[in-house]
């Protein structure tokens, strides 16, 4: 909430009169909010349920959060003329979106409903979601040029023109396992459903209601917007909230167990 915070409190203090300054709209201020709900489901999830999910949940708010604010301070300094530091700042803004999506997409179903495979043979499958993840970070790191297309005179001081070929390959498989992982992890959510767990069937059906509710927003927004006044701020606040309150909803009702002590009187 602080790092959401902050990044609200930057975007608001750019210079007025600037056509260069992009200043957050309400949509952003949506997006923003709708975040949240992210870390706020996670410590749920960690303090009634025990459930290690929750950690994961507070890692996806902890990098939008950051995310956020780096590009909200990025912007400032563009607006303010201080370069020195941008291309990180844009380095690392890129780079926890990527996480961001990484542990939606990839990890969480596959660690759905109680932060534990489904059997060894998802294994493969974890390291190769974590992999992308470290490769998708090291093609951001050592691509040359400018670090955001938007703005041409911040160039990447990391980038390794000498890896050109090196890079466009890892470029690719990057982009290929974007597709491919998050369709290991439908599978593994459909197996999940096929051989539930006890008390977990419920949960999963509730989670691919949240993801189908999320993906239904989004691509409405771009053929409601020009048509629907206001539906910008509606889309998101559809969307972002739709997973992680499904997977509250979910492990609640199917009573995931809390690991305790025993007392003995």
């Amino acid at each position: 909430m602080l790092l959401t915070g902050a990044a609200v409190v930057v975007n608001q203090a750019m210079p007025e009169g600037r056509p260069e300054v992009v200043k957050a709209t309400v949509e952003d201020f949506v997006d923003a909010l709708a975040s949240l709900t992210f870390p706020l489901v996670g410590a749920l999830l960690v303090s009634r349920t025990g459930n290690r999910l929750g950690w994961i949940f507070g890692a996806v708010g902890l990098a939008m959060a950051t995310s956020t604010l780096a590009a909200a301070t990025a912007h400032y300094r563009l607006a303010t003329d201080q370069l020195a530091g941008v291309a990180i700042l844009q380095l690392l803004q890129e780079g926890l979106f990527g996480v961001f999506i990484g542990l939606i997409l990839m990890v969480i179903p596959l660690l759905f409903p109680d932060g534990r495979l489904r059997s060894s043979r998802w294994r493969p499958a974890l390291w190769a979601a974590v992999g992308w993840q470290g490769l998708a970070l090291l093609v951001l790191f050592l691509t040359p040029g400018p670090v955001q297309d938007e703005t041409p005179a911040v160039v990447n001081p990391f980038g390794a023109d000498a890896l050109g070929s090196a890079l466009s390959v890892g470029g690719g498989v990057v982009s290929i396992l974007l597709v491919v992982l998050p369709l290991v992890g439908l599978a593994s959510l459909i197996f999940g459903l096929v051989r539930p767990r006890e008390g977990s069937r419920l949960s999963i059906v509730l989670l691919l209601a949240g993801i189908a509710v999320s993906l239904f927003a989004f691509s409405l927004d771009n053929v409601l917007q020009p048509i629907v006044p206001g539906w910008g701020p509606v889309a998101p606040l559809l969307a972002i909230p739709a997973v992680p309150l499904a997977t509250y909803l979910g492990l609640i009702r199917s009573r995931q167990p809390r690991v305790e002590r025993a007392v003995v009187l």
